[in-house]
């Protein structure tokens, strides 16, 4: 696209920010893409071209247009979930967004860019679930140790297609992108796991011959089974029976029953 055209595509979706509905006037849009009456009509003809113009560029509203790439992100979780990352499209995604292919392209260069940043914003929430379970350990105890294990599940539940994308991915691990990715991730949160367990070390409340990192594995695989047993619609997550349980064997085996 030209820069004339860039300014004109600017300037319109500025201003239908203000009024949706209605294409705004020639002289609006000439004014605000700083260009002459006669380089607009050039462009886009007369009033009803302007509509026209408007409809073949896919231009929304600056708000639509801040919107559009979320909007794209959560028709690929739901896609890459229902399809598998392998059997989707470019097309699913678009037709799920209800938007067009070009549009889609226009924020993401593939399937595997998608794929990516949908992994750069499960990272994002991932770091503000350990910033979110760090804030709330007081002291380790079996009560303490439930309502972490809740508050990971009820936050690995909330977003509906994440545990299906999450086998997505895996079977993409021989992409070396995706793997780097993957590994930064899983990296980042065993290390700020094992910094809070040596908190709590420290404290006294947990024993200090326990390795941080066994702790932070009988955590992980129980997230891990209870994402297949969500894929296989064995339970929608388990109890807080099962989760009460959970946390006493944990505590038991790496409390500090001596401290106090």
């Amino acid at each position: 696209m030209k820069p004339v055209e860039d300014r004109i595509c600017a300037a319109l979706s500025e201003l239908l920010a203000v009024d949706p509905e209605k294409p705004p006037s020639l002289t609006a849009v000439a004014e605000l893409a700083k260009v002459s009456l006669p380089t607009l009509r050039k462009y886009v003809g007369g009033r009803e071209g302007l509509r026209v113009y408007i409809a073949d560029h896919d231009i929304a509203s600056a708000e639509a247009v801040r919107d559009t790439p979320e909007r794209i992100l959560e028709a690929a979780l739901k896609v890459f979930a229902e399809k598998g990352y392998i059997g989707a499209t470019v097309d699913h995604v678009a037709e799920a967004a209800g938007l067009t292919k070009g549009a889609v392209y226009h924020h993401y260069a593939n399937k595997q860019a998608l794929l990516l940043a949908l992994m750069e914003r499960r990272f994002e929430q991932q770091i503000e679930i350990v910033e979110r379970v760090s804030s709330s350990i007081s002291q380790w105890d079996e009560e303490g140790l439930e309502r972490i294990l809740i508050g990971v599940l009820d936050a690995y539940a909330a977003e509906e297609g994440w545990f299906e994308l999450y086998h997505e991915v895996l079977t993409q691990l021989r992409d070396p992108e995706t793997f780097a990715l993957y590994q930064k991730q899983e990296a980042y949160v065993l290390s700020a796991f094992k910094k809070i367990v040596k908190g709590i070390q420290k404290k006294g409340d947990a024993r200090n011959d326990v390795d941080p990192t066994a702790i932070f594995l009988i955590i992980a695989g129980a997230m891990e089974r209870f994402s297949l047993m969500l894929q296989a619609d064995m339970k929608p997550r388990p109890s807080n029976k099962i989760v009460r349980d959970m946390a006493r064997i944990i505590y038991r085996g790496a409390g500090n029953f001596t401290s106090g």
